[in-house]
């Protein structure tokens, strides 16, 4: 809706040089199937917001949640225990790390998890938008998903093997 309001109010986009923004780390996008396509053909004539209105399988789920306790010890096992997690992910498994949301979305809500094209992180969301189409997720943010193996800079075959994801 920002963007709208900008276009309300006449900003002149051929004039930007650049972007700068900042979001929240952990937490994750849940995009719908044909999301992509839709970033790919957005319309400056019409309102973001309406474009993009059934984009999104769920509300982001954010780090304020502590409901996945269980989620974070299959992991740490999975692994080899939470030491192996650390020397894998640059951490042990903590609740509020994506990672273990996108497992108990999976685990609670199935459907809406089948449906999803894309997850990806809060933080990449408006390059999103700017790119037309979902922006990969940054190194740094990525190692705060206990899910990016930090030596390697590739995802962690185990860590997506237990939370059964498709990144």
């Amino acid at each position: 809706m920002v963007m709208d309001r900008l276009v309300v109010a006449g900003v002149d986009f051929s004039s930007i040089e650049a972007l700068s923004g900042a979001a929240q780390q952990h937490g994750s996008v849940w995009w719908a199937k044909g999301s992509e396509t839709k970033l790919g053909s957005l319309s400056p004539d019409e309102f973001l917001h309406t474009q993009l209105a059934t984009s999104f399988v769920v509300d982001s789920p954010v780090w304020m949640d502590s409901s996945t306790t269980a989620d974070c010890r299959a992991l740490e096992e999975a692994v080899g225990g939470p030491e192996e997690l650390a020397k894998i992910t640059g951490s042990t498994a903590y609740e509020r790390f994506t990672g273990s949301q996108i497992r108990k979305m999976f685990r609670t809500r199935e459907r809406a998890y089948q449906a999803t094209e894309r997850i990806s992180l809060v933080s990449s969301f408006a390059c999103s938008l700017f790119l037309g189409k979902i922006a990969p997720i940054d190194f740094s943010d990525g190692s705060g998903m206990n899910l990016l193996d930090i030596k390697t800079k590739k995802w962690c075959e185990k860590a997506l093997k237990v939370r059964k994801l498709f990144l």
